[in-house]
């Protein structure tokens, strides 16, 4: 975790997808929590040449993908996915926000920091 914090603090994108890529693999082959239509969606997303990489989300055994893309190039990996796991897939897209921040007590609340400035 700590690790891909630092990645996201420094917009290391290739190395924040290398890290989700190995979250999965742990999740996968360690804790045995993954499925294989997970693990299809997941190979899927992060072959693709757009995708900088994914894992299984949520609690496992089924579910969902976090697939991190570079900008403009979710439709372009959902047609990946879908060609690779079929037309049952459902996909939403979204837009990081600003996010949680800490706030020392007493702070404003105007403060509109990224959520990459939880971490020191």
């Amino acid at each position: 975790v700590l690790d891909a914090a630092k990645a996201v603090d420094a917009r290391d994108w290739p190395e924040f997808g290398r890290i989700l890529n190995e979250a999965h693999a742990s999740l996968r082959d360690l804790y045995d929590v993954s499925c294989p239509e997970l693990n299809v969606v997941q190979a899927a997303a992060a072959d693709h040449p757009l995708c900088y990489g994914a894992r299984l989300t949520g609690a496992g055994f089924g579910g969902s993908v976090l697939a991190v893309c570079r900008r403009g190039a979710a439709a372009s990996v959902i047609d990946a996915v879908r060609d690779a796991y079929g037309p049952r897939l459902t996909a939403t897209t979204a837009t990081p926000g600003p996010g949680a921040v800490l706030r020392p007590a007493g702070a404003a609340h105007h403060d509109q920091r990224a959520a990459v400035d939880i971490w020191p």
